[in-house]
C-alpha cells in the first residue's frame, strides 16, 4: 500500500485522504466486495458490534449504488464508520479519477481526511444516493453507554485499549 503517514489538519484530525485512496484501491482489486450487499470500513479505535448494524441496513436500498450518511453536518460523514453498498463501491471503483482529477477534489484529496474526501467524492462529484441514519455511530467515547442496548453498532473514540475491550465486551453483553 506504500507510505501511510499523513500530517495533522486544523480541525484536530489527520489529513489521510491519500492512504485511503491506496487502501480502497487494495480492495477493488481483491474484488471481495462482490460478496457480500455492504462494505463496512471501521476505524481501530472505533467498537463495532456487526449485528447491530443489520437491521440499520434492512430498509436501506442494497441493490442501488448508495452509502450511509452518518452525520448531520458539512459533508454527511463521520469517518469512525463509513459503509458503501456494493454498486456503490463498483461505481467508485470505476469513477474515482472524476474525483481525483477535478482541480477542487484533488487538491482536496491532499489536505483532507478520508472521510470528507470520500463523502465529497460519492456524494458530489459522483452523485451517488446517501441515506440518513444518524443511529449507527455514537462519538460521545462514554463508558456507561457501552451498557446500552439502543441499537448503535459503532461507538468511538476508545484509543486505549482495555477501555475498547471493556466497551466491546459491555455491548455485546447487552446485545
Amino acid at each position: 500500500m506504500g507510505n501511510v503517514s499523513t500530517t495533522y489538519g486544523n480541525w484536530g484530525s489527520f489529513m489521510n485522504g491519500v492512504p485511503f485512496v491506496r487502501a480502497w484501491d487494495r480492495i477493488l482489486n481483491m474484488g471481495k466486495y462482490w460478496n457480500y450487499s455492504w462494505t463496512v470500513k471501521v476505524d481501530p479505535d472505533t467498537v463495532f458490534v456487526p449485528n447491530r448494524l443489520r437491521p440499520h441496513l434492512q430498509h436501506m436500498p442494497a441493490e442501488q449504488p448508495c452509502w450511509v450518511r452518518n452525520w448531520d453536518h458539512k459533508f454527511g460523514l463521520l469517518g469512525p464508520i463509513e459503509v458503501f453498498s456494493a454498486l456503490g463501491v463498483q461505481l467508485y471503483g470505476k469513477r474515482k479519477s472524476e474525483c481525483i482529477d477535478s482541480s477542487n477534489h484533488g487538491e482536496m484529496l491532499a489536505t483532507s481526511g478520508e472521510d470528507g474526501w470520500i463523502a465529497t467524492c460519492m456524494g458530489r462529484t459522483l452523485q451517488v444516493r446517501g441515506v440518513r441514519d444518524l443511529g449507527i455511530l455514537d462519538c460521545t467515547g462514554d463508558m456507561n453507554k457501552c451498557w446500552w442496548s439502543d441499537g448503535v453498532p459503532a461507538r468511538h473514540p476508545f484509543k486505549d485499549p482495555d477501555n475498547f475491550r471493556t466497551c466491546l465486551d459491555r455491548s455485546i453483553s447487552v446485545g
